[in-house]
């Protein structure tokens, strides 16, 4: 990028602060919100955000501000729900109103758009939920009580071995379960190369930052600066 296109994009970075602070006002005066932990002006919870465990913060704050809690990041509004019955009324009871997956840049550029758990309800949506529905419904699931019992034993035999680290033992299990329903592989150990991609996968989501809350959600105006390099962003990994 030469000087002058530096120059205007930076200046247009600038130019949307005011923007930003206008947006956040008037979303605020035509909405009435739920409660949340005191914001900044024009930056609201940004540094505010936990960058490890969010999910303890959120639900230390739902002690004190309820179970539907309220935040914003630049003027982007996030609701963090934190009780199992309130995620129930709202998200399939409502399903209609509140389901819907927001787009999440950060994601687009490590090329995982395509992904199910990322996708936006339509019609390509309702193709792979009717998929997945034939095959792990409640009567469907049934099929896999092999797999589970199988890696069942595997665990109990681990843990009568190790005394150590059960939480890895543990975690193999899921995984294990997992892996050997979606691909026919069976996980035996901890150097597994399915268990190494899960890993990278998610240290990337980790380094990627919290979903709706990275700098590039905050300011899309940044997406156009990594077009040169959306091709690589499929297989970055960070780098200490």
């Amino acid at each position: 990028m030469d000087v002058n296109s530096r120059l205007l994009f930076y200046a247009s970075l600038a130019a949307s602060i005011p923007l930003l602070a206008w947006n956040l006002t008037k979303s605020n005066r035509k909405i009435p919100l739920p409660p949340g932990p005191p914001a900044d002006p024009i930056i609201g919870h940004l540094l505010r955000f936990p960058s490890e465990n969010p999910e303890l913060v959120f639900h230390e704050w739902s002690k004190q501000y309820g179970d539907v809690i309220h935040l914003s990041v630049l003027g982007r509004s996030i609701i963090v729900l934190d009780s199992h019955q309130v995620a129930i009324d709202l998200l399939e009871k409502r399903s209609a109103l509140y389901s819907d997956r927001p787009r999440f840049l950060v994601f687009d550029l490590m090329g995982w758009d395509p992904d199910v758990v990322f996708m936006s309800y339509g019609q390509r949506f309702r193709k792979h939920r009717k998929l997945f529905h034939a095959y792990f419904m409640q009567k469907s699931c049934l099929q896999f009580q092999p797999v589970q019992l199988h890696n069942a034993h595997l665990l109990v035999h681990g843990l009568m071995r190790n005394e150590g680290n059960h939480n890895q033992l543990l975690a193999r299990f899921t995984t294990a379960v997992a892996i050997r329903i979606a691909y026919g592989h069976q996980i035996v150990s901890d150097d597994d190369e399915y268990i190494d991609i899960l890993d990278t996968m998610g240290t990337a989501v980790r380094a990627g930052g919290l979903p709706g809350a990275t700098a590039i959600d905050a300011f899309p105006i940044l997406d156009s600066e990594s077009d040169s390099q959306r091709g690589n962003c499929v297989i970055m990994i960070v780098v200490p």
